[in-house]
């Protein structure tokens, strides 16, 4: 995430995430076979979120990113992300 230029204006940045996270679905995959590994990296991906403001309003969209690849998270890490 840290290798690419990013948008000043919010609206932007959204698409441009989502952009740049598309094709590593795949690979994220391969790494989170289990429902821990799958909280994990939520874990991460909302820390990172949290840690760079302009993508706060982008974590929702990130998690359902990874939940309609459907090979990438489970409907129970879904649904515990967002209870």
């Amino acid at each position: 995430m840290n290798a690419m230029e990013w948008s000043k204006k919010e609206e932007l940045v959204a698409d441009q995430a989502l952009k740049h996270l598309q094709p590593y679905a795949g690979l994220l995959a391969a790494v989170t076979s289990s429902g821990r590994s799958q909280l994990i990296l939520i874990s991460k991906v909302q820390d990172y979120c949290y840690d760079n403001m302009n993508f706060l309003k982008v974590f929702s969209k990130i998690i359902q990113l990874f939940y309609r690849s459907k090979t990438c998270m489970l409907r129970l890490s879904y649904v515990i992300c967002f209870e």
